[in-house]
Formats: structure tokens, sequence, C-alpha cells
């Protein structure tokens, strides 16, 4: 586990030079992800005998398709939006745990065409719509609550019934969730990713 950690740490250690974050920012973070990856690293699906996730390749945006960066300001993002509503602190712990890990089902993703430039044919829009069930599975399987694994299922979802997983509506999406898009749209936007 220190090796991994230490591993962690050398991946990321320029982070704590970004200055928008503090040092506290950084601890939270790490925990969280060596939280993560540390429960990732034992879990594995029988697909081929392959492992669902490579720990280490969550903090290569380049090589599975997970920003971590992203993950983390739509988590901050998330932290600072569910401060403003009236709903217990679980619940908010839940939301923001979410949304760190929203992009997590990514990593089932083939890599050429979450790195594709250009538009996207319907075969590959409709592989990268199953993100979110995939991540939803991982959540679930990582024994994380089912609160949790709906808050990254439907983090798609649009009031208007337009969105994906299951084109869910209104109030049928829940707050997580709806808060995650909310924060998911806006961080893309201003950053500029897919």
């Amino acid at each position: 586990m220190l090796l991994l950690l230490y591993i962690i740490i050398t991946k990321i250690k320029y982070f704590i030079d970004i200055p928008y974050y503090s040092q506290k920012d950084f601890t939270v973070f790490l925990c969280l992800i060596s939280n993560i990856l540390y429960t990732a690293d034992i879990i594995s699906i029988d697909q081929g005998g392959d492992t669902i996730l490579n720990p280490i390749d969550l903090l290569q945006t380049d090589n599975r398709g997970i920003d971590v960066f992203h993950c983390f300001r739509v988590a901050e993002l998330a932290f600072k939006l569910c401060s403003q509503l009236e709903i217990s602190n679980e619940e908010k712990e839940e939301i923001v745990l979410s949304a760190a890990m929203h992009d997590i089902g990514k990593s089932k993703i083939d890599i050429s065409i979450l790195n594709k430039p250009g538009k996207l044919n319907n075969k590959e829009w409709n592989e990268i719509k199953l993100h979110p069930k995939y991540g939803a599975a991982i959540a679930l399987m990582m024994g994380y609550s089912v609160n949790i694994s709906q808050n990254i299922l439907y983090h798609h979802e649009n009031s208007d019934g337009t969105g994906y997983s299951k084109g869910l509506r209104d109030e049928n999406i829940p707050l997580g969730a709806a808060i995650i898009r909310i924060c998911d749209s806006y961080d893309a936007m201003r950053n500029k990713t897919i």
C-alpha cells in the first residue's frame, strides 16, 4: 500500500504547485483517489481475466480517458453547490464523492474512441453513452452506496428527458445526478473538455 501511495504521489506531485488549489484540497484529493485506487486494485471482473481498472491508469488522463483534474473540479463545484442547499451532510458527502467518480466508467471505453479527433459515428457515440452504466457498476462493486451508483448512472440526464442513460425527466432525476450534470457541464465549457 505504501508503494502504491508513493506512486500516486509521484504521478500527481505537480498538482501541489497549482496555485488555485490549497494544500488541504490536495490532501483531500489524494485521500479520495488513494481510497478509490486501493479498492479498485483488489476488484476484478472475469471478462477474459482483465481487472476492471488499473489503478495507476486513473491518474494518466491520456491513457484511460479519465481526466482526474476535471473530476476533482466537478467534485469541488458540487461541494460548493451542495453547501448552498438544505440537505444532510451524508447526502452532501455522497454527491461530492459521486462527482469525483462520475467518469470512472470511461475506463471501460476504448481509448481510441475517447481520443478520436473529430466527430464520433453512431456506434462510437453509443459506446460513449455507456460510461455512466459502467461507472455505476464499478461504484457498486467497490462497495459504494446505491445512491452514489445512481448519481453516477444518471449524471448525463437532462430535465427535458433528452439525456442518457434512461432519458429521465425533472424530479425523476436524483438530486445528486442533477448537481453533477450542472457541475460537469460547467467545467467542460469552462475548461473546453469533451
